[in-house]
Formats: C-alpha cells, sequence, structure tokens
C-alpha cells in the first residue's frame, strides 16, 4: 500500500499505545496555541479491514480530544520529542486499545480554528 509522504508515519506493536507529537503551525505560519483553536477531532480508521472494493476504511475510533490536554502554548522539548531542538506543541495518546492488530491505522485529526479555515493532520499508526 503507498502512503502518501505528506503524512506522519510510525511504527507500534500490536496491544500497546504510542504518542503522536508534532509541531504545528496555522495558516500565518506561527506555532498554533490552545487559544487559536475551538475543537480538535480524532478519527481513526483501520485501513486493513475494509472491504478492498469499498471507496472507504473502516472508522474505528471517533472523538473529540480536549484542546488543553493535547495542544501546547510553549514549544515542548522534553525526552519525547527527537526530532530536533525546536519541540512540538501536540500530542495525543493513540490507546493501546486501539492497535489491536498488525494493520495500517490512518489518524485523523481536524483542527477546528477560532478564526479562520479548518484543517487536517494524518498520521500512519503501522502495528506490528
Amino acid at each position: 500500500m503507498s502512503v502518501p509522504t505528506d503524512i506522519t508515519k510510525v511504527a507500534v506493536l500490536v496491544g500497546t499505545g504510542v504518542q503522536l507529537m508534532d509541531r504545528i503551525e496555522g495558516a500565518d505560519g506561527s506555532n498554533i496555541t490552545q487559544s487559536d483553536v475551538s475543537t480538535v477531532a480524532r478519527q481513526v480508521f483501520d485501513l486493513e479491514s475494509a472491504d478492498p472494493t469499498a471507496e472507504t476504511a473502516a472508522s474505528i475510533a471517533a472523538d473529540d480530544r480536549v484542546v488543553a490536554t493535547v495542544i501546547f502554548d510553549t514549544l515542548q522539548t522534553d525526552d519525547r520529542w527527537d526530532e530536533d531542538t525546536t519541540g512540538y506543541n501536540f500530542r495525543d495518546q493513540i490507546e493501546a486499545a486501539i492497535v489491536t492488530d498488525a494493520h495500517m491505522f490512518l489518524v485523523v485529526y481536524t483542527f477546528t480554528p477560532v478564526s479562520g479555515e479548518v484543517f487536517k493532520r494524518k498520521y500512519i499508526v503501522h502495528g506490528e
């Protein structure tokens, strides 16, 4: 299965969770903060459970995340982040109960800003 290059990919052992972290910028190019975002919705799709002839994968989880829990007002540079020295402002836990098979899961976050257009961030979580 081909995965677009603009989607962040991560591997995780089946039956374990993983934290997704990212540095997210708004339309103006500055890092988003809690006051910039009114809602963050998460939807998880099992890309390998769907009928191969179907147009969409099976949605296995959908929920709203607490903005103050997943978005940070300052960039975080703790030991969990090893991408660079700048840091991240978004972190969410993918629970072990979601990664129950050695499948590829698409995780889509929909950010609704206080003003401006809705935007999405996508991740592939590969259960191994």
